[in-house]
């Protein structure tokens, strides 16, 4: 009896050992697993370049507006025509570039004549210092030729091109048989590069320094590096009663045309 007794205690001791030792035990990593909030799944860095633009627009303290002039005036054809001229000058000590612009026609009692964009400037860039100038001849919705009032909206920017200048020389202006004025000049290329769609403009001032035309023209051929070639500059578009002996000084550029990245 005493032998099956003892027996019956060292079988439940053996099946104690064995559910303890089979019952999981919780692992420090577990806990920690349990209780931590899910995770976001990983992305990768995006590598494509951003597709914004950088803002290049010059402040308005960069540059000012100098003076306007505006004329309506009737062709030989009896056409009327609307010139506009109208000058900015470089005030910060930067090149700029100067974008194509927008003129706004009036009449003499304000009312709305017409508005013309893309309007070009001469030069394209803008040395610190320099004065530039938009210039533009229109056909307007005018019964008659008036007085003009001409207002501005010119888009000027920081220049991310070079402002390269060739040297005018030996230039003439003078009245044309053919009516209206012309201009005969050289225009020499003193950089190490050869230069292509060569434009030369020649303003034409007032005795007080005011612009009241402009000519221009770009070259046919190729101004190889170090090279020189003659000019002539015709006034096919500007009022006839405009002469020589009107324009106290004549400011003259020449340059390669470049379009701003």
């Amino acid at each position: 009896m005493k032998r099956l007794l003892c027996l019956f205690c060292a079988l439940c001791l053996l099946f104690g050992l064995c559910a303890c030792h089979s019952a999981p035990t919780p692992t420090e990593s577990s806990t920690a697993s349990a209780s931590a909030p899910p995770r976001e799944p990983a992305t990768e860095a995006s590598t494509e370049p951003s597709s914004e633009v950088p803002d290049t627009t010059a402040p308005q303290s960069d540059f000012e507006l100098g003076a306007c002039n505006a004329e309506a005036y009737r062709d030989e054809n009896g056409i009327i025509w609307a010139m506009g001229i109208a000058e900015i000058v470089n005030k910060s000590d930067t090149p700029l570039y100067l974008d194509y612009g927008t003129f706004t026609f009036r009449d003499g009692d304000g009312t709305l004549v017409m508005t013309a964009d893309a309007i070009a400037a001469y030069p394209q860039v803008l040395l610190p210092g320099e004065r530039g100038y938009y210039f533009e001849v229109v056909e307007p919705d005018l019964p008659d030729t008036e007085p003009l009032q001409l207002t501005i909206e010119p888009d000027i920017r920081k220049a991310a091109v070079e402002g390269v200048r060739y040297t005018v020389t030996d230039t003439q202006l003078r009245d044309s048989p053919y009516g209206g004025i012309e201009l005969f000049g050289k225009v020499e290329n003193t950089t190490d590069a050869d230069g292509e769609l060569v434009c030369i403009a020649a303003v034409l001032l007032d005795a007080e320094g005011a612009p009241i035309g402009l000519l221009t023209t770009i070259l046919t051929e190729k101004l190889k590096a170090g090279s020189t070639a003659e000019f002539t500059l015709e006034s096919f578009m500007l009022p006839s009663e405009l002469k020589a002996s009107t324009a106290a000084q004549t400011l003259c550029f020449a340059y390669p045309l470049q379009e701003q990245p």
